[in-house]
């Protein structure tokens, strides 16, 4: 799994293995784990709490993983 920062110059990116599974309302939720050092960073999805405010770019991320079957999945625009 690969979780990086919707950013061109140096994106914070996350590397390592994980899972991903809905919620019992119906949300998609994801857990990496990765033993890069300097991945060790304890990150939340959630809201800003800048209502009425535009969310900017660099706040957003993509994820990109790979499933047992060999399936891609990505999504775009991940805000944590």
């Amino acid at each position: 799994m690969v979780i990086k920062q919707n950013i061109k110059e140096k994106p914070e990116t996350f590397y390592g293995s994980g899972e991903i599974k809905t919620t019992k309302d119906g949300q998609l939720a994801f857990k990496i784990y990765s033993n890069r050092e300097k991945n060790k960073k304890e990150l939340n999805f959630g809201t800003t709490d800048d209502s009425g405010k535009l969310i900017p770019d660099d706040t957003y991320y993509f994820m990109m993983a790979v499933d047992t079957y060999g399936r891609n999945w990505t999504s775009e625009r991940i805000r944590w």
